[in-house]
């Protein structure tokens, strides 16, 4: 587990996305090959262990919200993983809620939506990358596959509808599409109550975009 900013328990509760196996991860990602960079990381964690290690980061005052994500798989065995590892981590800390945000996998099922909502947990998000729906087939061939553009601003609708307005994250990679797609994604994602995560991208070692370069800082900030 990571300390991401000044207090969340961060958590990729597995090291392993499907779309990596089938050469059709997304450009950017490196989610996979960190475990070959890192002897430190666990591809998989154990559920217990989270909630162990989560209750003693809050015991201790380290941390007072948790983030939990990881790659995309088999979607009904996420659901069940994600809400085990919440379950896990509320019986730890003995509450009935669970402060911070999990980043599954999309889906458009409601009723597995309430599942997740019904851990406790404060808020969903889900990782939409790119608005650009050209662009986001092109970085994302797997994705693109699996939930298409149109469906993952449905999800995160139905996830407003479901959590409610400020309970929810659409995250859009910023640097990798144009400003005014980018900024026409948060325009339409904030006008169905979703608040943007503008995850600022850099080519990460390991990624295809490995070598790449970034946009100038003073890009970031002018389009922030």
């Amino acid at each position: 587990a990571q300390i991401g900013g000044e207090d969340c328990f961060f958590v990729y509760y597995q090291n392993y996305c499907s779309h990596f196996a089938k050469g059709e991860e997304c450009a950017f990602c490196n989610l996979v090959s960190t475990h070959k960079t890192y002897d430190s990381v666990l591809t998989r964690k154990d559920i217990k262990d989270i909630g162990e290690v989560a209750a003693a980061a809050f015991s201790e005052g380290m941390c007072k919200h948790i983030l939990l994500t990881g790659g995309c798989f088999s979607h009904q065995r996420e659901v069940a993983l994600v809400v085990s590892i919440v379950d896990s981590i509320r019986t730890a800390l003995g509450t009935d809620t669970v402060p911070g945000t999990i980043l599954p996998s999309a889906t458009i099922d409601e009723e597995d939506m309430r599942r997740y909502r019904d851990t406790g947990i404060g808020a969903i998000g889900y990782s939409m990358e790119i608005w650009d729906e050209a662009l986001y087939k092109a970085y994302c061939p797997g994705k693109a596959n699996s939930v298409p553009h149109d469906d993952y601003f449905n999800a995160i609708g139905k996830a407003v509808q479901v959590f409610g307005p400020g309970n929810v994250y659409g995250v859009l990679v910023m640097g990798l599409e144009p400003r005014r797609s980018f900024i026409q994604g948060i325009r339409e994602l904030s006008a169905i109550g979703a608040n943007i995560v503008p995850f600022v991208w850099s080519p990460n070692p390991g990624s295809r975009l490995e070598g790449h370069r970034a946009p100038t800082a003073e890009w970031f900030v002018d389009t922030i």
